[in-house]
C-alpha cells in the first residue's frame, strides 16, 4: 500500500477512537483481524470528505470466488509434476485463501461478542466469521477442520524447513 503512496498505520491504532479505547485498557494489546476490522470500519464511517470507502477482504463469497486463482494456479503446477493430492491442508482464517486454494479442486460459530482471545503471530487466522461456501464444504463433510496449537504449528514448521 505504501508503494502506491497509501499510509499504514498499525491497529490498534492512537488514531481512531476504538483503538484509543483498547489501548487504554491494555497498551500492550497487540491488536486482532476484529479490532483492525472495527478501526477501518470507524474511519470510512468518520471520514466526511466521501473518499474513504471499506471493503471487506475476507470471508466474502466473491472474495472467495476471486482467491480461486490460487488453486487454479496450483491445478496447474500439479499438472506439470503429474500429481494428484489426497490430501490438502491449510490455515483457515475467513476462509477466503482457504477456499481458493481448494475449491477448484471440488467437481459459523462464534465465541461471543465480548471475547477477546490471547495474541498469537497469526491474528488473522482467528477471526470470529466463516465464509458460506467453506462452511457448506464443512457442512457436508467435504472437509474437515483440525485445531492446532501455535507451538505445534512452529515446531511442525521447523520441521519441515530442516528435512
Amino acid at each position: 500500500m505504501e508503494t502506491y503512496g497509501g499510509t499504514v498505520y498499525p491497529s490498534p491504532s492512537s488514531g481512531t477512537e476504538y483503538g484509543k479505547s483498547v489501548l487504554a485498557k491494555d497498551p500492550s494489546y497487540g491488536g486482532t483481524l476484529g479490532t483492525a476490522i472495527t478501526e477501518a470500519v470507524e474511519m470510512a464511517v468518520k471520514d466526511t470528505t466521501g473518499k474513504t470507502k471499506y471493503s471487506l477482504g475476507s470471508v466474502a463469497n466473491h472474495v472467495c470466488m476471486h482467491q480461486t486463482v490460487i488453486g487454479q494456479e496450483l491445478i496447474c503446477q500439479l499438472n506439470e509434476i503429474d500429481v494428484t493430492p489426497d490430501h490438502m491442508i491449510a490455515c483457515v482464517g475467513g476462509g477466503s485463501n482457504f477456499a481458493g486454494f481448494t475449491i477448484p479442486m471440488f467437481k459459523m460459530h462464534t465465541l461471543g461478542h465480548d471475547f477477546t482471545p490471547n495474541a498469537v503471530h497469526a491474528g488473522g487466522l482467528r477471526y470470529h466469521g466463516m465464509n458460506p461456501l467453506v462452511s457448506r464444504l464443512y457442512d457436508n463433510k467435504t472437509i474437515n477442520a483440525v485445531s492446532y496449537t501455535q507451538e505445534q504449528v512452529f515446531q511442525a514448521a521447523v520441521t519441515f524447513a530442516r528435512t
